[in-house]
């Protein structure tokens, strides 16, 4: 008993230490999905530790990308809000781009259940809030989006069963 009391107030101590210290235990503020991890043996390690480094250093915060994280994914890659203006010419949107395992059949479904208020363009494999008709133009002005690609022979490379890459671009605050 006198154990388990112990436990439970140092429990309340962390818990109370963390919200006086400005963290938070919400895991919502958990980084947003795992990073990739580098094969031992692979050529050229020294590139890829470097991608994998800036993506440590930019990823998001689940709370940050109000989408939810494919299951089983990891990011592979983070583009900031100043590189992905350079793309679009507009502030206040960031990407990350997500590596899977699965069939893009079951990548859809995932986000069909999980965000009732966006549209899906099959021929494009594009979701994008909202119910107005699709248009390339209008996602490169800026819009959140997710876009489904097939993994490429350099993303194979460091993850050998990937099948796809999810790019989701998202509004930043």
């Amino acid at each position: 008993m006198r154990k388990l009391l112990c436990l439970s107030f140092l429990s309340f101590l962390l818990i109370f230490s963390l919200l006086l210290t400005g963290q938070s235990v919400n895991a919502q503020d958990e980084p947003y999905a795992p990073v990739f991890s580098i094969p031992e043996d692979i050529e050229g390690a020294e590139f890829y530790q470097q991608q994998q480094e800036q993506v440590q250093n930019n990823i998001p915060s689940r709370s940050e990308v109000h989408v939810p994280p494919y299951p089983g994914a990891v990011v592979f890659m983070v583009h900031t809000t100043d590189q992905v203006k350079q793309v679009i010419g507009k502030d206040g949107f960031a990407e990350i781009k997500l590596v899977t395992t699965d069939p893009i059949e079951k990548i859809v479904q995932f986000y069909k259940e999980h965000l009732p208020d966006w549209s899906y363009h099959e021929d494009y494999s594009i979701f994008w809030y909202g119910e107005d008709e699709f248009s390339l133009a209008r996602l490169m002005e800026g819009m959140p989006n997710i876009t489904i690609q097939e993994a490429t022979p350099v993303t194979q490379r460091l993850i050998p069963d990937a099948t796809y890459m999810i790019g989701i671009i998202y509004e930043t605050e």
